[in-house]
């Protein structure tokens, strides 16, 4: 069954996101140690990127500025099989946040 892509399919698929993003995903205390914690909302660095770059960076690790992401930091390997509706819905999500 395909999903709409939508704010709000985005936001369920963003539970997955709240563990080290935080359940407000702005970020905060890290559960991993040593590992940054960044705000992936409207407000934070990922919230100036475009739908393509968020794209990009969830599928091959590396940012619009140029930084390769870790995956056990971020684990960019798990994201980059996701279809694009999931990846656009995500965006539309944390764009709305």
């Amino acid at each position: 069954m395909k999903r709409e892509v939508s704010p709000a399919f985005g936001q369920y698929l963003s539970v997955s996101c709240t563990g080290c993003h935080g359940h407000n995903l702005r970020g905060g205390p890290n559960p991993l140690p040593g590992t940054p914690v960044t705000d992936i909302t409207s407000k934070g660095r990922v919230g100036k990127w475009s739908q393509a770059q968020f794209i990009t960076a969830l599928r091959t690790g590396k940012t619009p500025e140029g930084r390769q992401l870790n995956n056990s930091d971020m684990p960019w390997q798990i994201t980059s099989a996701y279809m694009e509706e999931k990846l656009s819905a995500l965006y539309l999500y944390l764009k709305s946040l």
